[in-house]
């Protein structure tokens, strides 16, 4: 069954299929394997009660890692000899339980041969393109340079191959001057022939039978598989690119889309994408204006209108590598249908979004994508459900810094004869409220996007740098599989571990609901106070402006409010700083100087303490 897995032998329907009680691998919705199919990695599951005791937790996630690799692997380069060994003249090594060091230093030697003859054909087959070839005479004579170590070859050769061997152990030890006599004594009787035939404690434990007998075999098999897929990750699938989506967009990476973005939601400057009856369109940019407009949420038509371009305009204009840039006859499209699309929401969250002034008011909204395969391996659902956890964060952050930032220079409304006639407010009350709330939304925006995201992610390229400067240097000196072991496994592992470190650093982990509560309440104030501020200075149908000492006592209720606010939150903040190591993200993901920036994340949220008030102003009491 290992030997099926694992690709050392034709599978018979003991590995890789349904309703096998003799398989500890378990797969889902894949009928016919290996015929056509294209796996998808989530498929798999690996039985843990259905593994023998003699094999270990490591070998098991071996053998099932590998068989899971190999499978996604042949589906994307059949041709490969990874894939089909034999069709190029490799035969795999069985895997055969051995019980003394002599037989298990065979397996050794079997396990190198084998690689050396399969590193020689992939080798030949990169330099043959994709073209299926048979091994070349060059390395035809390798293998048979080394037939005669290859015990198992030929039933006689085997024969007296253990005879030869019994012969030697039967021999008394060569005398040595260099050893005590007391030594010496113990390690002849240890050698002596014991009273049961055919037994001897020259052996290894018996619990170590089943590592020593397979281990050499399935790492040789596992090395070369993972050398085979990073490449093919790295350099046939664009990892590196689709990666790099992921930060451009989820994450707002992307300068010129962020602006557009915030400019095509916000901006009360562009014309609105509603219809009105008798009100034609000028043709102009359109947005949907969320702050000045009355009706919400907004129709699918205006959405469509609105954003339209705004992903596509800011790829193709900085990318260099659409691939259909010299076809203009063929539609351009985005890696993995990268699009707008609209969250599923429950009838609670349906409610929050039906106040236009609200914190949750663009929580529909979300970044719709599908890795194609086999990145699906790395990047899985569960990081793209981080990843839109990520967005909507960010995206409520960049919605309250654009009104913030409007309270400092005020915008005037289209269409309101008042902002031409009233006098701006000159209330000290809110001129203080506007600059202390845009102080503390901009620091917490410059740290959630450099601390909480670029850091993280500054990091993880570094790592993925370093791996394919590896893969390089085994290219230069042909050294296959020896300096890169990591594999698709361990490459989702070290993605993950990034998007777990920027969930801590944004505050979107379980166990730290109290500070996200505490900021959420916070940004809602902050919005809150913009839309009285808007109403004071320049008032609004429906409304009566209040007089100036009204204005100015709820002015103060609604400062004093906001301070009230930020003093909850930065005191979860402490008590998070508090708590470093308890469940906190191990940045042991990090390497060298990225793992000195990224402090893990009680000091990122001591860096934001730091950022709010450095000189502890919120700590005291309101003037």
């Amino acid at each position: 069954m290992v030997s099926e897995c694992t690709g050392l032998q034709k599978e018979g329907g003991l590995s890789f299929s349904h309703g096998q009680s003799r398989s500890f691998v378990n797969v889902e919705g894949m009928e016919d394997q290996g015929k056509g199919t294209n796996p998808n990695p989530s498929s798999y599951s690996l039985q843990a009660d259905l593994v023998p005791s003699f094999v270990s937790d490591e070998e098991a996630k071996l053998i099932f890692e590998t068989g899971k690799n190999l499978r996604i692997f042949r589906a994307h380069r059949p041709e490969h000899p990874l894939s089909e060994t034999e069709a190029w003249g490799i035969k795999a090594p069985q895997l055969e339980w051995k019980f003394d060091w002599a037989h298990m230093k065979s397996v050794v030697e079997k396990a190198n041969i084998y690689e050396k003859n399969l590193v020689a054909a992939i080798k030949q087959h990169g330099k043959r393109g994709t073209e299926a070839i048979r091994l070349t005479s060059e390395t035809q004579t390798c293998a048979a340079d080394h037939a005669e170590n290859l015990v198992w070859a030929d039933d006689n050769v085997q024969k007296r191959y253990i005879e030869d061997l019994a012969m030697e152990f039967d021999q008394s030890p060569l005398p040595s001057r260099t050893l005590p006599d007391e030594l010496h004594d113990i390690v002849l009787l240890s050698l002596s022939p014991s009273p049961s035939p055919g037994t001897t404690i020259f052996a290894p434990p018996f619990s170590l039978v089943s590592a020593l007998s397979f281990s050499p075999i399935l790492h040789t098999q596992a090395r070369l598989l993972n050398a085979a897929l990073l490449r093919h990750f790295f350099r046939s699938c664009n990892f590196r690119h689709h990666l790099e989506l992921q930060h451009r967009y989820h994450l707002f990476g992307d300068g010129v889309f962020a602006t557009r973005l915030s400019s095509a939601l916000f901006s009360p400057d562009l014309e609105t994408a509603e219809r009105h009856r008798g009100i034609l369109k000028t043709g102009g940019s359109m947005g949907l204006r969320l702050g000045v407009r009355k009706t919400w949420p907004p129709a699918s038509s205006e959405l469509r209108l609105a954003l339209m371009g705004v992903i596509g305009d800011t790829y193709f204009a900085s990318t260099r590598r659409d691939h259909n840039e010299n076809q203009p006859n063929r539609k351009r499209e985005l890696p993995g249908g990268l699009s707008f699309s609209i969250r599923e929401l429950s009838d609670a969250e349906i409610e929050t979004i039906m106040d236009p002034d609200g914190l949750h008011a663009l929580d529909f909204l979300r970044l719709q994508y599908a890795p194609p395969k086999p990145l699906d391996a790395i990047i899985t659902p569960a990081s793209l459900q981080k990843y839109d956890t990520i967005f909507r964060f960010l995206l409520r952050l960049l919605r309250v810094h654009f009104v913030t930032t409007h309270l400092v220079r005020p915008h005037p409304l289209r269409n309101t004869h008042r902002a031409r006639t009233q006098r701006p407010n000159t209330s000290p009350t809110i001129t203080r409220f506007t600059l202390e709330a845009h102080h503390v939304v901009s620091a917490l925006l410059v740290h959630f996007s450099t601390s909480g995201v670029t850091e993280p992610w500054t990091a993880l390229s570094a790592r993925l740098d370093a791996i394919e400067r590896r893969l390089a240097h085994e290219d230069e000196s042909g050294q296959y599989g020896t300096h890169v072991t990591e594999g698709p496994d361990a490459l989702g592992a070290l993605h993950a571990a990034m998007l777990d470190t920027v969930l801590g650093a944004l505050l979107l982990r379980g166990r730290q609901a109290r500070a996200r509560d505490a900021l959420e309440a916070l940004l809602d104030c902050v919005l809150a106070f913009a839309k009285f501020s808007q109403w004071q200075e320049h008032g609004d149908s429906g409304t009566v402006q209040q007089s100036g000492a009204d204005a100015e006592i709820e002015a103060d209720a609604r400062y004093k409010g906001f301070r009230a606010k930020l003093s909850l939150f930065l005191d979860a903040c402490k008590e998070l700083s508090e708590k470093k190591g308890r469940g906190a993200v191990d940045p042991t993901w990090l390497a060298g100087a990225a793992r000195a920036r990224v402090s893990g994340e009680g000091g990122m949220i001591e860096r934001l303490i730091l950022a709010l008030e450095m000189s502890e102003y919120y700590g005291l009491p309101v003037a």
